[in-house]
């Protein structure tokens, strides 16, 4: 079973700096809240977290927290998941053991990263720049935490373990979408 955690955390162009940069950067994990069994091979859960320097005290609000579970891996093994404008993180699966893709400065292919083997734990780490249709713009920091668990290994902390046996950080070239 492959768990997958995605945390996007939104911020404005006030919120750029260094101690608000520290601060998203120390946000690696959440906990999963999931009451009942666990179904399928994918449990994928969605985590969207508001720092905007119009709220009170520039703090950091979590706005969106879901799990979901999935059986959707095609014939071929492949399944996706996809950030605000749908770029896809791919994982394909094969004997119990998963290949993450990742989609590097919007080419339109995706290159493997990682390969998880059962007990292993990986995390991606990218930025990017957005901009609605109306023209307004914010910035977005995302974290992508991937274990490869049986489902009796499902805890509340699973992606607490302090260091992934693999990490990528796409940091150095700001990623630019628009829905425009």
């Amino acid at each position: 079973m492959i768990f997958i955690q995605h945390i996007n955390i939104r911020y404005d162009k006030n919120m750029r700096y260094a101690n608000y940069a520290n601060i998203r950067r120390s946000i690696k994990f959440c906990p999963l809240k999931h009451n009942g069994d666990i179904e399928g091979e994918i449990l994928y859960n969605r985590v969207i977290i508001d720092q905007w320097s119009h709220t009170q005290g520039n703090s950091i609000h979590h706005t969106f927290n879901k799990t979901y579970f999935s059986n959707n891996f095609s014939c071929s093994g492949w399944a996706m998941t996809s950030d605000t404008y749908g770029r896809t993180n791919v994982v394909k699966a094969e004997n119990a053991v998963y290949d993450i893709y990742y989609n590097y400065n919007h080419v339109p292919y995706v290159s493997k990263i990682f390969t998880l083997k059962s007990g292993e734990y990986g995390r991606l780490i990218y930025n990017e720049r957005c901009v609605d249709i109306e023209g307004t713009w914010w910035y977005e920091f995302h974290t992508l935490n991937f274990v490869n668990a049986p489902s009796s290994a499902f805890k509340e902390k699973i992606f607490y373990r302090k260091n992934p046996d693999y990490i990528i950080e796409d940091m150095k070239t700001l990623r630019y979408y628009s829905n425009a």
